[in-house]
């Protein structure tokens, strides 16, 4: 079943998030963990009906009955300037299966497949799988150091419950850093603002293990190694600071840390290949 899910995963893009991701990187198991997934609402059907002919069953109000394993944490809502448009109807965030001993919980992103990883409330549970690999954003810090940065995108009962609940599984868990340490680069907590505090997915301090070696899988897109982030500390705590990016000009939406050089890379890739696209079909742009 896993193979399968894995060719899935391939196709849809879907990634597995939460208690099960990070298991993978303490090297421990939980057979009463729920697997939670994100997929987009382009791929939801798939991911369901496959669900289905593996004898899970869709069970109604989800949203309800949510396990302690489920991260409520809301993420930074932004879009292009550039691009406008209204959002279709949606399903309810999460789909609860159920095949009469195991959970899976499937997230609808609002976003990006990513939006609940890079938008956690603890940098311990910012990891994720793949069809091919198991990505860790802050290992270092989590696994060796066994240092933990609570981040304040969100304050609210379900965030300070998800919080208590991994100190209480014996989490040393901090609410700010030391100058110092935030400007050393090398320190996982680094937070220049400038191009050298943004993080990338698969950056040189992140953590990737393959699922399964010399068995890679060709993926729908690489386009989660686009989404970059960075840290920014404030009086109430510490922060990930990123925009969620969308245009007519891709397929996918990416989170985009908030740092103006960035954003004007992509900004300007952008209009070029929407003024390509204009030349290309013979329509001449006039500039005001």
């Amino acid at each position: 079943m896993y193979d399968d899910f894995r060719s899935l995963q391939a196709r849809t893009g879907a990634v597995i998030f939460g208690a099960t991701a990070l298991n993978v990187f303490t090297r421990t198991f939980n057979d009463k963990c729920v697997l939670d997934v994100m997929v987009t609402l382009l791929h939801y059907g798939e991911l369901a009906v496959w669900l289905q002919l593996g004898h899970f069953v869709y069970v109604e109000n989800a949203a309800d009955d949510q396990e302690e394993d489920d991260d409520d944490s809301e993420i930074n809502s932004f879009h292009d300037d550039d691009s406008e448009y209204e959002e279709p109807p949606r399903p309810p965030e999460i789909a609860r299966f159920w095949n009469g001993a195991h959970t899976i919980h499937v997230w609808i992103a609002r976003q990006a497949t990513l939006e609940k990883v890079i938008g956690s409330n603890l940098t311990c549970t910012m990891n994720f799988i793949t069809a091919n690999d198991a990505i860790s954003l802050y290992p270092h810090s989590s696994f060796n150091l066994g240092q933990v940065l609570r981040i304040r995108d969100t304050n609210s009962e379900a965030s300070n419950g998800f919080v208590d609940k991994y100190r209480r599984l014996g989490w040393l868990i901090v609410d700010d850093v030391p100058g110092n340490e935030r400007a050393i680069p090398g320190d996982d907590f680094y937070a220049d603002q400038d191009e050298t505090g943004v993080r990338f997915v698969g950056d040189k301090k992140c953590w990737i293990i393959p699922c399964v070696p010399n068995n890679r899988l060709a993926e729908r897109s690489l386009y989660r190694f686009i989404n970059s982030w960075s840290l920014q500390f404030g009086t109430g705590g510490a922060y990930s600071s990123f925009i969620v990016l969308r245009s007519e000009e891709l397929r996918e939406r990416y989170i985009v840390s908030r740092n103006t050089a960035v954003r004007n890379v992509i900004r300007n890739l952008i209009h070029d290949t929407r003024y390509s696209r204009f030349a290309s079909s013979g329509i001449r742009r006039i500039d005001p």
